[in-house]
């Protein structure tokens, strides 16, 4: 990092840092972080934001995810207290926002994942061809969303990822204390966003080291089994409709 600038105050057990700069990962960092020692369990209070950084270095160098490139912005203002990094991790509590861009998600195409479901065959095999392979990656143009976090883990309901014509869409938690992601997320094309039948729900569960990608199945099914029952009750009601041909 370069062009730093940190401005310290402590006075009576209550420590200040900031407003602090810095040029790193290719952006600017500004913040505010301030520690408390005059309880028996230190607090500390983040205000904290990157803008244009490079994420894929951020992210690893954090020890978060491995698997991400491109540049964005990351904000986080919260709360904690403890005496080592799992006690604060399990203490922390706020709410954070992320606008990336330009950049790829490594380990699953979600185009194909979402262009192979919804192209004619049998399920099984298309379900067989959807699994990750090495080398898969989907290239997005934008991704946001904002989490609020509640002791160590983060809530996420409005997550958007633009990948060319592909929209997906999602919601779920990231647990920073066992490092763990637990999501649902949507695809579907820009046109068909939220419309019935028309989106793919796949869930993204594991690791965050080496996360899991699968096709929510019994959802699709269940979408297209009540799609079918609804065809066959509205041909029912026209003919019940219908006016009845003259003898």
């Amino acid at each position: 990092s370069k062009d730093v600038k940190i401005e310290i105050k402590a006075k009576d057990g209550l420590i200040a840092l900031g407003p602090n700069s810095a040029a790193l990962y290719g952006g600017r960092y500004r913040g505010t972080t301030s520690l408390d020692v005059r309880g028996k369990t230190p607090l500390i209070r983040l205000d904290e934001k990157l803008e244009q950084v490079q994420v894929g270095p951020l992210l690893k160098d954090m020890d978060l995810f491995d698997a991400y490139t491109g540049t964005g912005n990351i904000a986080i203002k919260a709360g904690a207290q403890g005496f080592d990094a799992g006690e604060i991790t399990r203490s922390l509590n706020g709410n954070a926002n992320i606008a990336f861009r330009d950049g790829r998600i490594e380990g699953v195409d979600l185009n194909r994942m979402y262009k192979t479901i919804r192209e004619k065959g049998d399920a099984l095999d298309k379900l067989f061809r959807v699994v990750p392979q090495q080398g898969d990656f989907t290239k997005f143009g934008e991704t946001t969303a904002s989490f609020q976090i509640a002791n160590g883990v983060a809530t996420n309901r409005d997550l958007v990822i633009r990948a060319g014509e592909l929209l997906v869409t999602g919601q779920g938690t990231a647990n920073l204390v066992s490092e763990k992601l637990d999501y649902r997320i949507e695809l579907a094309s820009s046109e068909d966003a939220g419309k019935k039948c028309k989106t793919i729900p796949v869930r993204v569960e594991g690791p965050f080291a080496k996360l899991n990608y699968a096709p929510a199945v019994d959802e699709i099914l269940q979408c297209k089994a009540k799609k079918a029952v609804e065809k066959e009750l509205q041909k029912g009601l026209e003919q019940l409709f219908a006016p009845k041909k003259r003898k």
